[in-house]
């Protein structure tokens, strides 16, 4: 008489565990690889726009204006309108408009035909940072 034993040995249950255990770690890790990438993606697109509305806001200001500008200290006056560096963060007439802001710098040109202007955010835990440069031509009065 055979003996026919049916199912499996403990080996094989063993070996069973392992490889799936195997799988399963990996698939966590690149789980955890995506989850901490797009987390880091979100914070650079928040530090890229911050940046980016202190600058379109700015330069939309001054467009509009008669063009007199004045640079005091931490704050740019375009008119009316004062742009302040206030504890890491951009105030326009005393409303925030971004956040996480380490360098606003406004230099006018000694000629004051432009002005150029410099916004960085706060480093991230990385260390990287964004940054928007760029230069407004002033109109000259006649």
């Amino acid at each position: 008489m055979k003996n026919a034993k049916k199912g499996f040995t403990l080996i094989e249950l063993i070996i069973v565990i392992a490889i799936i255990s195997i799988i399963s770690l990996g698939v966590m890790n690149i789980v955890l690889f995506l989850t901490r990438f797009f987390s880091n993606e979100d914070a650079d697109i928040t530090r890229q726009n911050n940046v980016r509305i202190v600058v379109v806001n700015f330069e939309k200001d001054v467009r509009k204006s008669d063009q007199q500008v004045s640079v005091i200290d931490d704050c740019v006056n375009v008119n009316s309108i004062s742009y302040c560096l206030i504890n890491q963060a951009i105030y326009r007439d005393s409303l925030m408009i971004a956040d996480n802001i380490s360098v606003f710098d406004v230099v006018l040109a000694t000629d004051n035909t432009y002005l150029d202007i410099v916004v960085e955010s706060t480093a991230d835990s990385d260390g990287e940072t964004s940054t928007a440069q760029t230069r407004i031509y002033l109109r000259k009065g006649d």
